[in-house]
């Protein structure tokens, strides 16, 4: 009975020891009064939560190479292509497809001594023109691949021609144009002008076609001469994604191509530009003496690189200059032969191969009468239309420059510049009514290649002519009164030798854009 009544004990313990941790009785009994009893509050203890399950981890797969830890020997001569793919494949475990296109009567001659297996088979691939990938556990060999290549390039499409002289004696007006790129001078007998019939031709024509610009154009008419006769390909040019099927050889041909091609249209150039005008002290009226300029300012000459006359279409002498030197340097060696006006500083950027035209300055429009002659077919009358033309004539500087960047990082500069200055405008009239008008213009223009190392300056001098205006000066103040102003003020005419000085410097952009 004393063991039951223990085991009772034991229990009711136990039961008591359990609702207390469930339930835990609150007494403050530092406020507990025995005539004012405080009632416990009760606090109730949430559950502990349980821990969060494991995170689910993904399953690996490991693609198996089946040429690992494998290695290949033969030594055979003239042995059919398809027994030693046979080999291979029955050496790695592997099922064989080959292509339909591949050529069966392929044979090879090599030795392979314990040569690992993928290297064996590449070697293969390299002989034959073939290329194979693996499926699942089925080598397939095939002949002729598809390549997609993307071509990231604007497509734009720009033409430019500039052409120097012309027929200087006037011959052309008798006997109509001369012929690009040619210098004539020819006695054509009594029915020239002045009976002499001779007459002088000589022009340069610098010409940047659509077709020479077009550059999926160009890219088609390549992969014409690259691929073979089942060759094709597909070209999108909004896109800029070319697809290419043919045989293995011809399509690395074409992506050999395209890398080089991608290479050299990535490069681009930034060309700084500046252009200014330097009205020629007394003693300098004939111009500067470049040679001399830079042996002034640099002594030696050691920073000089190039130094030579050009003989231009329009008559006189320019110069070219290379040099490598920084661009103040010389605007304030040449604040000593006289006023340096700036007429421009651009800079802009271009890409290999592509023309950059600088223009700045006024244009002016003129305006000429044009007559069409209508003859009805039946009735005698004749009909007169007039139609008023406009001609657009830019008074200013106009620049062009091409830059082709070569192996060596050396920049070949195609530069044509034309400088037009309007002195005045002839009439042609009738019966007192004018029904054209031209302008009279000043031209200095000239054309050269140079080939200048990164970041040279190239200067361009010796186009010489004659500026007129009108100088004005007056007493601040009183020289804006009305009407008595012109007491205190006075016009004059000037005429002075003014040299165009063009400043190039291409500097290359290194790196990927």
């Amino acid at each position: 009975m004393a063991t039951r009544g223990g085991v009772v004990a034991i229990l009711l313990t136990a039961f008591l020891v359990s609702c207390a941790e469930k339930t835990a009785v609150k007494t403050d009994l530092k406020d507990q009064n025995p005539h004012n009893p405080v009632t416990p509050s009760r606090v109730t203890v949430a559950p502990s939560t349980p821990p969060p399950p494991p995170p689910l981890v993904a399953p690996t797969y490991m693609e198996v190479d089946p040429f690992e830890n494998k290695t290949f020997t033969m030594s055979a001569v003239d042995a059919p292509l398809t027994k030693v793919l046979y080999a291979i494949a029955d050496g790695a475990g592997l099922n064989l497809i080959l292509s339909p296109e591949v050529d069966p009567n392929i044979t090879i001659t090599a030795t392979f001594t314990k040569v690992p297996m993928r290297e064996a088979l590449d070697i293969i691939m390299d002989m034959t023109g073939l290329y194979y990938e693996i499926v699942g556990n089925v080598l397939y060999v095939k002949a002729i691949m598809t390549k997609t290549f993307k071509l990231p390039y604007i497509h734009t499409v720009t033409e430019y021609t500039s052409s120097l002289g012309g027929d200087v004696l006037g011959g052309a007006l008798a006997f109509g144009g001369g012929f690009a790129g040619t210098t004539t001078a020819t006695v054509l007998g009594a029915g020239g002008i002045g009976g002499t019939g001779l007459r002088g031709n000589f022009t340069v024509d610098y010409r940047n076609t659509q077709g020479s610009t077009d550059f999926y154009g160009q890219i088609e008419a390549n992969l014409k001469e690259l691929l073979s006769e089942k060759g094709k390909y597909v070209l999108n040019r909004f896109t800029g994604t070319l697809v290419v099927t043919d045989y293995r050889r011809n399509v690395e041909k074409v992506e050999a191509f395209l890398k080089k091609l991608k290479d050299q249209v990535s490069k681009q150039v930034v060309i700084e530009a500046k252009i200014v005008e330097l009205a020629l002290s007394d003693e300098f009226q004939y111009g500067i003496d470049w040679q001399v300029f830079f042996r002034d300012v640099f002594g030696t000459g050691a920073n000089v690189i190039l130094s030579q006359n050009l003989s231009i279409p329009t008559g006189g002498y320019a110069s070219i200059s290379v040099v490598s030197t920084d661009l103040n340097v010389l605007i304030n060696a040449l604040a000593s032969y006289g006023k340096v006006y700036t007429l421009s500083n651009p800079r802009v950027m271009v890409s290999n191969g592509q023309t950059a035209l600088i223009a700045t300055g006024v244009v002016t429009p003129f305006f000429e009468r044009q007559a069409i002659t209508i003859v009805p077919g039946t009735t005698p009358t004749t009909q007169v239309q007039e139609n008023i033309v406009r001609t657009n004539v830019l008074e200013g500087i106009l620049l062009g420059v091409t830059p082709f960047i070569d192996d060596e990082g050396n920049v070949i500069l195609n530069i044509v510049p034309v400088s037009t200055r309007l002195e005045g405008t002839k009439t042609l009239e009738r019966d007192g009514e004018v029904l054209a008008e031209a302008p009279i213009l000043n031209i200095k223009e000239a054309g050269t290649v140079v080939r200048v190392r990164d970041g040279d300056l190239v200067v361009i001098g010796g186009l010489i002519g004659d500026v007129k205006g009108t100088e004005e000066r007056k007493v601040p103040g009183l020289g804006d009164l009305p009407l008595l102003g012109y007491v205190f003020k006075h016009k004059k005419e000037f005429k002075e030798k003014r040299e165009l000085i063009i400043f190039l410097r291409p500097r290359v952009v290194r790196g990927s854009l």
